[in-house]
C-alpha cells in the first residue's frame, strides 16, 4: 500500500512536472514573441527618430535659406531706397540751384 501511494504520488508529481514544463515552454514562447515585438518596435522607433532628425535638418536648412534670401532682399531694398533718396536729393539740389540762378538773374535784370 505504501509503495502504491508512493508510485501514485510519483506519477502525479511526474504529470504535474510535465504540465509545469509545458506551461514553462508556453511562457518562453510568449516571452520570445514579446521580445521580437519589442525589438521590432525599437527598430521602428529608431527609424522614426532618424526620419524626424532628417525632417528637422531639412526644415532647418530651408529656414536658413529663407532667412538668407530674406536678408538679401532686405539689403537690396535698403540699397534701392538709399539710391532713390540720393537721386531725389540730387534732383532737389538741381532744382534749388536752378531756382536760385533764375532768381539771381531776375534780381540782376531789375538792378539794371
Amino acid at each position: 500500500m505504501y509503495i502504491q501511494q508512493t508510485q501514485r504520488l510519483s506519477k502525479n508529481a511526474e504529470a504535474e512536472l510535465f504540465n509545469l514544463n509545458e506551461q514553462f515552454i508556453e511562457v518562453e514562447k510568449k516571452l520570445d514573441i514579446g521580445m521580437q515585438e519589442l525589438n521590432k518596435t525599437h527598430i521602428e522607433v529608431v527609424h522614426l527618430n532618424k526620419q524626424q532628425e532628417e525632417a528637422n535638418k531639412k526644415h532647418d536648412t530651408e529656414m536658413h535659406q529663407l532667412k538668407k534670401k530674406l536678408d538679401e532682399e532686405k539689403t537690396e531694398l535698403h540699397r534701392n531706397y538709399n539710391e532713390q533718396i540720393k537721386a531725389l536729393e540730387d534732383e532737389n539740389l538741381k532744382v534749388k540751384q536752378l531756382s536760385s540762378r533764375k532768381i539771381n538773374e531776375l534780381l540782376r535784370s531789375f538792378d539794371n
